[in-house]
Parts: C-alpha cells; sequence; structure tokens
C-alpha cells in the first residue's frame, strides 16, 4: 500500500479508515480536523490541479466574480458583492477555491 497523504483539502493529518463487508476489508482514509472522507486511499493521495489554498493566494475580488469554494467538507459557489466581499450560501470563510469555467458561447 502506498503512503497515506495529508488531507487534500485542509492538510490535515489523515487517518487511514478499515470497515468489513460481504465484499471482504474495505480501506479508505478521513481528516479529523475537516472531517473529509474518501472511500479509495487511490483518490485520497490524488491531487487535483484545480484548488488554490486561501494560504497560498486570495481570488480577484471583482464585483460579480465567482468562484467555487471548499470549506469543512462543503462545496459551493460564491460571488464577489458590490461591497467586494466574497458571499455564499453558507455564510462560511472557504479556505480552498478555484476559478469557475467560462460560459459556453451562444450558438
Amino acid at each position: 500500500m502506498s503512503e497515506l497523504k495529508n488531507c487534500p483539502f485542509c492538510n490535515g493529518e489523515a487517518e487511514l479508515i478499515t470497515s468489513f463487508s460481504e465484499y471482504g476489508v474495505e480501506t479508505g482514509a478521513s481528516c479529523e480536523r475537516c472531517d473529509a472522507y474518501c472511500e479509495s486511499l487511490d483518490k485520497w493521495n490524488t491531487r487535483a490541479d484545480g484548488w488554490i489554498d486561501t494560504n497560498d493566494k486570495w481570488p480577484e475580488r471583482i464585483c460579480g466574480n465567482k468562484i467555487w469554494c471548499f470549506y469543512d467538507g462543503l462545496q459551493f459557489e460564491s460571488e464577489c458583492d458590490e461591497d467586494l466581499i466574497w458571499c455564499n450560501i453558507y455564510g462560511n470563510p472557504f479556505t480552498h477555491w478555484m476559478p469557475l469555467p467560462t460560459c459556453p458561447a451562444r450558438k
């Protein structure tokens, strides 16, 4: 088995989870800090190119700018309002973000 990496969202220490089912022994990973969980160690250890840690870089504050966010196990859209504050339906800050793709052009 490969080494278990820290949490892909908050970089917290990961814990190996082992469960038994009718299909045999299954292993996954979880994070105590942000409650992230994944049933596949390969997926847990894979890092996406898109997430940006807010400790490294904040998104540009332009009114109407929209981004995809992560906070405490939740993923959600956030929009920069006219006061240049990031607003979302949860009212939470976020720890990671990625730009949304541009909308497709109309034909």
